[in-house]
């Protein structure tokens, strides 16, 4: 009965943990985007002719329309044009965010100019400026919202330039129906069925019943699906193993089993999770009642973004007061997810 209650009370703190999130979502503060970290849930890369690297990062493929890659280019060079005198120095490495609205009108800007010193070149009897850093370009392509209480809305572009003043130039060498259909390829591909399985890999430390400290692993393959509070909705198998000492014995405690809960999901990384876990649950044979699998149920809380603190209770549910070793064993973690 106490068993009961205590795993009652533990689904409690959890259920309430969840609630705090939820309420703590809801009243976020708005998106301030020279600030917005570029993490999406969905990342393409690719080359404008071999020559300008880029990245495109989106929560959702439908936010990118055909065409948009060359529209927001040429928006952000007219934008640049007009802000040259602001990107005159030729020896700094400059990194320019632009946010583009969506009534087409309207744009902010943020540049930030790194001075790594001067370097010059000597050719045809001349002295010219050397640069030998790239230039960022970042541009937020913010879009409309569908209702007034939708999440924001927007697709991030990083761009990797020689010098951001030649972007103009660029623009007229550039194939963009090539370049869009490519992009549409990789869309697809980043968006497709097999890439809504992410695995997760951590390593920490647990403090158990069974041994006192030790280092503990997993590693799990989850299926992202839907939309949650935090990100997605998860689903997968997981395996750990524990060690460490025991009454001067090197002990393990190995357990597999299911876990289902949401998570962010960030370039393939599974952030913020808060989830179940429950399975069967190990120990190295150091009596006859040891290596004999027992039932265990327990929970993960997010700790930031990418740690998460790990409780798990573990019993085979006989009386047997007189034997340690079939004492329910708990267990409190803090785990670093890779």
């Amino acid at each position: 009965m106490k068993k009961v209650g205590l795993l009652s009370l533990l689904m409690l703190i959890f259920s309430l943990s969840a609630m705090a999130q939820s309420e703590r979502d809801k009243t976020e503060k708005p998106v301030n985007y020279f600030t917005l970290p570029f993490e999406t849930q969905l990342k393409v890369t690719g080359s404008l002719n071999d020559e300008i690297p880029y990245w495109i990062g989106f929560d959702k493929k439908s936010y990118y329309n055909e065409n948009d890659l060359q529209n927001v280019l040429q928006q952000a060079a007219k934008h640049i044009a007009g802000l040259k005198d602001s990107l005159q120095n030729p020896y700094t490495q400059k990194k320019l965010r632009i946010v583009l609205f969506p009534d087409g009108k309207t744009a902010t800007f943020n540049l930030k100019e790194k001075d790594n010193g001067k370097e010059f070149t000597f050719y045809n009897g001349e002295y010219q400026p050397l640069k030998t850093s790239y230039d960022t370009l970042e541009i937020v392509q913010r879009k409309t919202k569908l209702r007034a209480d939708d999440d924001e809305r927007y697709v991030l572009y990083v761009f990797s330039l020689k010098d951001i003043n030649d972007l103009e130039d660029a623009l007229h060498k550039i194939q963009f129906q090539q370049a869009e259909t490519t992009l549409a390829k990789n869309i697809k591909r980043a968006s497709g069925f097999l890439n809504n399985f992410h695995t997760d890999i951590g390593f920490g430390a647990m403090v158990n019943t069974a041994i006192p400290i030790g280092i503990h692993t997993h590693v799990g393959y989850y299926y992202a699906f839907g939309k949650s509070e935090v990100g997605k909705n998860i689903v997968g198998l997981f395996a750990s193993a524990t060690m460490g000492m025991a009454k001067d014995t090197l002990m393990g405690l190995g357990s597999y089993g299911v876990e289902f809960g949401s998570a962010k999901i960030v370039n393939g990384r599974m952030l913020q999770r808060a989830s179940f876990i429950t399975g069967l649950q190990y120990r190295t044979k150091q009596s006859k009642q040891d290596g004999k699998p027992v039932f265990f149920l327990g929970f993960n809380l997010p700790v930031g973004n990418n740690f998460s603190a790990t409780f798990i209770m573990a019993s085979d549910f006989k009386k047997d007061y007189t034997n340690p070793n079939r004492k329910t064993n708990f267990g409190v973690g803090f785990i670093y997810n890779l």
